[in-house]
């Protein structure tokens, strides 16, 4: 019983945490500030891509694209 009472909080909590981050994005959207990772050009990723096709590593692709 105290087992199941304590997953009962553990899922109210998470809803808790759960709306706290929707309302969090909402705000932040709202207010105009950029979320995510900034967007890659174009041209950087198909050197990447063309890199990788060559035989690089991930590691050296980036590198040498940077």
């Amino acid at each position: 019983m105290l087992a199941q009472c304590l997953a009962a909080v553990a899922e109210f909590e998470r809803e808790l945490i759960r709306e706290r981050v929707r309302s969090g994005l909402a705000n932040a959207k709202v207010t105009g500030k950029v979320l995510g990772l900034p967007p890659i050009a174009s041209s950087r990723a198909e050197k990447g891509l063309l890199l990788l096709d060559q035989g690089k590593s991930y590691r050296e692709a980036v590198q040498q694209t940077a």
